[in-house]
């Protein structure tokens, strides 16, 4: 079979195949030398987040004494509901690990679940965001926080047993 070359069929085609096809993002096209500079500068901006907190010159919303500024802190999570039975932990888990959290996740015996989360406030909140409609199973009733100074005692984030 010979194939058609008719341009105006081949036109149609196009055009019908955009309008079905999903468009995509437009890809990153960043120079990698462009990356690496842009990497550096936002270390450097981070440093310097660092020294205005320690000299005080910029006030810390966790610290607003003015003191020698903490960057983490620490939460203690309590969520009660249908939130046992729907990999609540271990989506809890991976959320916490992808936010670079420390701490651990484990059922209670009364049914709820509970969460110790240290690393910065902005990531807490944001797993603490997630806690709050969990795994699409799960049916969220409430959620505790208890906000505490960060100890540093944790190396990782895990899940505990049942307590």
């Amino acid at each position: 079979m010979k194939q058609e070359n008719d341009p105006a069929k081949k036109k149609e085609f196009l055009d019908a195949y955009k309008k079905v096809r999903k468009p995509t993002a437009p890809s990153e096209r960043v120079i990698p030398d462009k990356r690496r500079k842009i990497e550096e500068r936002e270390n450097l901006r981070d440093v310097q987040d660092l020294k205005d907190l320690k000299d005080g010159s910029r006030s810390d919303p966790l610290n607003p004494s003015g003191r020698a500024a903490i960057a983490n802190v620490r939460a203690r999570v309590v969520v009660t509901g249908k939130v046992q039975g729907v990999f609540f932990r271990a989506q809890a888990q991976e959320h916490a690990s992808a936010a670079g959290l420390t701490g651990w996740v484990r059922n209670r015996g009364d049914g709820s679940v509970e969460l110790v989360l240290e690393g910065p406030k902005e990531d807490v909140r944001h797993v603490i965001d997630w806690c709050h409609a969990g795994p699409p199973a799960a049916r969220v009733a409430n959620v505790e926080v208890f906000w505490e100074q960060a100890k540093g005692e944790f190396t990782s984030f895990e899940t505990k047993h049942t307590f």
